[in-house]
């Protein structure tokens, strides 16, 4: 396993565990965002460059969009928690680690691929 590969799925079973649901929630919508333009276009990529087709980039298809209600029904569930104490810092602490984590995950990936 690559240390670099092994946070980001580390930090979400934390989160899960030790986080409220405000931290998980605004992680998961800042994330699955990036995570779905980033799917969206390898999807594109794949079948511009290697002719792949839809069948076999369905994987980053489902992804590309999130579900319409989704952002909707995390912005509820963080100010839920903003409005029964859950500290504000800690929010925004959840959504920028799972960012840097993400980037690290796709940063050594990116190392270990070079020649």
């Amino acid at each position: 396993p690559m240390p670099g590969c092994q946070a980001y799925p580390a930090y979400v079973a934390w989160l899960a565990l030790y986080g409220s649901d405000a931290d998980f929630a605004a992680a998961f919508v800042v994330n699955l965002a990036a995570w779905g333009a980033a799917c969206g276009r390898m999807s594109a990529a794949l079948k511009a460059k290697y002719g792949l087709s839809a069948e076999a980039v369905a994987f980053f298809d489902a992804f590309a969009e999130p579900a319409p209600e989704f952002e909707a029904d995390s912005l509820r569930v963080i100010q839920d928690g903003l409005d029964r104490g859950v500290d504000p810092a800690a929010v925004a602490r959840a959504a920028r680690l799972i960012q840097a984590y993400e980037l690290m995950y796709w940063d050594t990936m990116y190392e270990v691929s070079l020649p």
